[in-house]
């Protein structure tokens, strides 16, 4: 059996073939797996998987490149490699929790426990951070597994001793309760609906932010607000953080403060604001500004104001819901459903529907899923994939239960079933779009202003009155930019349009506000063609 001695492991791991990361992760597995069988000396144990983990960080991170974009069905070919690097980080945990035993029964390492500690959970929530990633269902017991190690911490007097740790991008050090709170920040970020690039800054960032919280016995403020907006944590339960009200009152109980957390993220994005890099602040050299800021307020909520009760609440509900997220089937279903509200407008097709629309009858249908429940603001679904391929934040129209006509909502989370079904949370962003054709007004360096020949497809949504969100239009990505005028024909209206604000941002779409304009009369903006303005 190869790898049995500590030494041999040391010399294999400085000579591991990194241009092949799949060899490496079977070389490591390999190696983990019969040093775990053979139990050598805690010291010797130890020093082999400290080597391990800066050559295991980086193939693991290539291997969950292939499966990172999109949800993982688990039936994919790409299930497979999820389940590899799931098992290398769980055997991670297992081998510093089996050198922690050993050390203790052999009274040795005493100094280090602290270190074995941290490890344990850091890894522990490594795996728990991979279901996230590929939006999977987490299977029962990874959230006990990772309370058991604090509770041990806790019950050693060592959850809040900090130990060296290369691999925190940040502080270069960190506690067992910051590798404890980083999962848990994790998993209050709503990691089902972030993109591979969005849930790899999360995670960087609850490594970053994880020091200014704190876990608290939960009557530690009695007050009736403070219960209200608190988070709490059931270290006896198999789950991660919930609103405090709704737990039951029991010694395992932990009340969650993340207060001196939210004033980090004012100190952040006033720096932001004051033009500093992201970079600067410890969040990364690949994270723009603009972006950073959007998901960083984002997370404010969640991280560092606390739970607050579901401003709709869900009811049960059943039925077929029709769905697509093709944008050019959106503009079909939105214009053609909703004829009857318009007294047939008769809308100028835009080119870009007409050229994006199938031609086969069947190719206008959309999937069908099954209502779960809902709420005012969204609801969540379920069905088995067959075709279309979703992506969280993504733009769909949806025709739920009772309603004769179709309507506009962004995906807002995904994840896949063990048995294969897709559940989704839409949030609705209107019930009453309407269809509609543009033209850019084109200024050129020299000479006079004209209408583009080519007309788009686009959106308009009304106010809505629950939000104070001004109407808005919603075009395709990178078709529109703030400062930019339209010419809008909207059934039978021809207006104008100032493009003013983006709003939100999504794979498919931007949504923007805009600024009302009469067309002058001067203006020939007729579907024949181009004229000057």
């Amino acid at each position: 059996m190869k790898y049995q001695n500590p030494e041999e492991c040391l010399r294999a791991i400085e000579d591991l073939p990194m241009d092949q990361p799949a060899t490496v992760q079977t070389i490591l597995q390999d190696m983990l797996s019969t040093l775990a069988a053979v139990h050598p000396e805690a010291e010797a144990h130890l020093e082999v998987l400290e080597a391990c983990r800066a050559p295991l960080d980086t193939v693991q991170e290539l291997a969950a490149l292939k499966y990172a974009e999109l949800p993982l069905p688990p039936d994919s070919l790409q299930n497979e490699t999820l389940l590899m690097v799931v098992s290398l980080w769980q055997l991670m945990a297992h081998s510093y929790a089996q050198v922690d035993r050993r050390a203790q029964k052999d009274d040795v390492l005493g100094s280090q426990q602290p270190l074995l500690v941290q490890r344990h959970l850091f890894y522990t929530g490594q795996a728990i951070f991979e279901y996230f990633r590929s939006h999977r269902a987490l299977p029962p017991g990874r959230w006990a597994k990772l309370h058991q190690g604090f509770i041990s911490a806790e019950a050693r007097n060592i959850a809040h001793v900090r130990v060296p740790d290369p691999l925190n991008p940040v502080w270069h050090a960190q506690s067992p309760l910051e590798a404890f709170t980083a999962a848990l920040l994790v998993d209050l970020g709503n990691p089902f609906g972030r993109s591979a690039q969005e849930f790899r800054w999360m995670c960087r960032w609850a490594q970053r932010l994880a020091p200014y919280c704190r876990l608290l016995p939960a009557d530690a403020d009695t007050s009736q607000s403070a219960q209200e907006a608190a988070y709490g944590l059931n270290l006896g339960t198999d789950s991660g953080l919930r609103p405090l009200a709704v737990l039951q009152q029991n010694d395992t109980l932990r009340r969650f403060e993340g207060s001196e957390l939210a004033n980090q993220f004012h100190a952040i994005l006033n720096q932001f604001k004051q033009g500093v890099q992201p970079a600067a602040l410890g969040l990364g050299d690949d994270c723009p500004q603009e972006t950073g800021a959007r998901l960083l307020l984002s997370l404010y909520r969640p991280w560092g104001l606390g739970s607050v009760g579901r401003r709709f609440p869900r009811r049960g509900a059943e039925g077929d819901v029709e769905m697509t997220g093709d944008w050019f089937l959106i503009g079909y279903h939105i214009d053609n459903s909703s004829l009857d509200a318009q007294q047939g407008g008769g809308h100028v097709v835009a080119d870009d529907l007409s050229e994006g629309l199938p031609l086969d009858a069947e190719g206008f249908n959309c999937e069908h899923w099954q209502l779960i429940n809902r709420s005012v603001s969204g609801l969540r679904l379920r069905m088995r994939p067959q075709k279309e391929r979703l992506i969280h934040q993504q733009l769909v129209a949806l025709r739920p239960p009772g309603f004769a006509h179709f309507l506009l909502g962004q995906i807002s989370w995904l994840m896949f079933r063990d048995d294969g079904i897709l559940e989704a949370g839409v949030m609705l962003l209107s019930e009453s779009p309407r269809l509609i054709s543009y033209r850019h007004i084109q200024v050129p360096e020299h000479g006079e202003p004209y209408v583009s020949l080519t007309y788009r497809q686009a959106f308009w949504l009304p106010k809505d009155r629950t939000s104070h969100q001004p109407e808005t239009l919603i075009f395709q990505p990178g078709q529109c930019q703030s400062g930019d005028t339209i010419i809008v024909e909207d059934g039978s209206r021809t207006w104008r349009a100032r493009i003013d604000r983006r709003l939100i941002i999504g794979p498919n779409f931007e949504q923007f506000s805009y600024v009302w304009q009469d067309v002058p009369e001067t203006d020939n903006v007729s579907a024949s063609g181009a004229a000057t303005v």
